[in-house]
This record gives C-alpha cells, sequence and structure tokens, in this order.
C-alpha cells in the first residue's frame, strides 16, 4: 500500500496527502497513508460516520470534493479543514474492501484524466489488499487444527518458543500442561471416527472455556491437548490442571446407542524454568507426568 500511495505522489506532485483505509462491512479501520515529503504514518483523523470515507465506503462510489468550504459531506468539519478532497473505492468486484483518499491543498476540479489515474491507484490498492487478505487466510489456516478450530502443533510451538524467549527475557516462570483424553481409543472403535470426531470437538469447547483469556490452548495431535500458561507457577498450574478435569467429567456427550461411556483427562505440568530450561525438555517432562497420572 504504502508502494501505490507513493506512485500517487509521483503522479500527483500537488497531493496534499493519501490515506487508505480498509473496510469489513461494517468498519473501517487505518490501513496506510503518506505526504508529500514521503513521510509515512497514522492518520491524522478517524473516519466519520457522516463524513466522505463512509461514504464511499457504503456507497462504492467515488466522490468528489473540489472545495471541502463548499461541500455538505464537510459542514460539520473542523473550519480548519480546506482544500479539495477525492475518496475512491477499492473494489473487488461488487464488494468493497477499502477506501483511498487523495487530499490537496487547495479547492480545485478535477480532470476526466487525474479521475482515471486514481480509479487506476483504487485498482492497484484493492489487488494489494485482496492479497493480503488471501495471505492471512492462509497463514491463519497453517496454523489451525481443521477439527476443532484449536491452534495445531504447528502454532504451539511457535507459541512456546516465543514464551519461553519472553520469560527468558522478563525473568518470568510459567507452566505446560499437556492432556490426553483417556478411554477415547474406545470410541472411535465402538462408534467409528465421525463420532470420535464429534466428541474431540466438544472436548475442545470445554477446556476452551474452562481456560483464562491469557492461556495458550492447542491441540497436539490425536487426542492429546497442550496449554502455555504464562506467568503461572507450577501450584497454579496444578490447580488449573485440576479444574480442566473436571471441565471434562462434567462435559457431556450423546453417545448413537445412549449409552453411558465415562471419558476422563489425564494431565501432566511442567515448569519454565526450573524443572526445564528447553521446548524440548519442558515437553517431555510434562508428558511423563501426564502418563504418570493414568488411571489414577
Amino acid at each position: 500500500m504504502n508502494a501505490i500511495l507513493k506512485s500517487s505522489l509521483t503522479l500527483l506532485p500537488d497531493m496534499l496527502d493519501a490515506h487508505v483505509f480498509l473496510y469489513d462491512g461494517k468498519t473501517l479501520t487505518f490501513g496506510a497513508a503518506m505526504w508529500p515529503d514521503g513521510r509515512q504514518g497514522e492518520s491524522w483523523a478517524e473516519p466519520r460516520r457522516d463524513g466522505l470515507t463512509y461514504t464511499v465506503a457504503e456507497s462504492g462510489e467515488m466522490v468528489l470534493v473540489p472545495d471541502m468550504n463548499q461541500h455538505p459531506l464537510y459542514a460539520k468539519a473542523p473550519s480548519d479543514w480546506k482544500g479539495a478532497i477525492i475518496g475512491a473505492p477499492l473494489r473487488i468486484g461488487s464488494q468493497v474492501v477499502g477506501v483511498m483518499n487523495i487530499a490537496f491543498q487547495e479547492p480545485r476540479s478535477f480532470s476526466e484524466s487525474t479521475l482515471r489515474l486514481i480509479s487506476l491507484l483504487a485498482d492497484q490498492a484493492a489487488i494489494a489488499v485482496k492479497n493480503a487478505r488471501m495471505h492471512g487466510v492462509a497463514q491463519e489456516e497453517a496454523l489451525t487444527d481443521a477439527l476443532t478450530n484449536l491452534p495445531n502443533r504447528r502454532a504451539f510451538d511457535k507459541r512456546l518458543s516465543e514464551e519461553i524467549r519472553r520469560s527468558a527475557r522478563y525473568k518470568h516462570a510459567f507452566s505446560l500442561v499437556m492432556m490426553d483424553v483417556d478411554g477415547f481409543k474406545r470410541v472411535n472403535d465402538g462408534y467409528g471416527h465421525n463420532v470420535g470426531d464429534q466428541v474431540l470437538r466438544e472436548l475442545s469447547e470445554c477446556l476452551r472455556y474452562a481456560v483464562r483469556d491469557t492461556d495458550f490452548l492447542a491441540r497436539f495431535g490425536g487426542d492429546e491437548f497442550v496449554l502455555i500458561l504464562p506467568e503461572t507457577s507450577l501450584r497454579d498450574a496444578s490447580l488449573i490442571a485440576k479444574k480442566l478435569v473436571s471441565a471434562v467429567d462434567d462435559c457431556q456427550h450423546r453417545w448413537p446407542d445412549k449409552q453411558c461411556l465415562e471419558l476422563n483427562l489425564s494431565v501432566g505440568v511442567a515448569g519454565y524454568p526450573h524443572e526445564a530450561a528447553d521446548a524440548e525438555a519442558l515437553i517431555e517432562l510434562a508428558d511423563k507426568a501426564m502418563y504418570g497420572t493414568k488411571g489414577k
């Protein structure tokens, strides 16, 4: 986007500034801004609900303002807002994904060649937004377990490395909880994998609602889950682990034959840095502690 705004500076040398805002169908958020000297920065004003940017986003049409002091969209604007401005929609098909505003210091008219140029820049900006969103979706999918919508093993490894670096830097301890669903093999063997998948989804929701907002819950693989507890001692982590066991005990499952098949959670806790000083050792220690609790 900055490259596109830089192009607008080159092609429109009398421009005062250029802004891009992203639009999700309801709300505009800041994307990029640039001034004639090439300086980049934040927006100097939030879009007004009754202002130019929202009008363009909601209508999907370019809006020309030859003179702010004479235009109804700026009737309630601060008195020092002067000059001219164009608001151009960033469209992907019929969908508006953003707005590009280009402002000028003095009131002026807009030639057909200027409008074509701004339309071309807006089209390029829309492609940039589309590509960025596709990249973001791809990244999110790569880090999300498709079955439970929890972060997957790859996301967990990344977060654990980040937590170790952060805790080492600020001298904070944190804890890791490994979890395994006892009796899950009987679900797959007795009812099939479709029912097993549904049970895993239900269990993941039970666990999700039992953890804190600051905790990081992920599916480790199969019927194993893992939880990172930032700035949490072993003692507090053990209490949280017991809470998770109770959450799974209380989790109700609808079996096809209406029989009662008991599922339990085995948990193991390990702490950084007192028990383990790296990711591999921490996972191994929590895993051993988890298997030590099975059947107890």
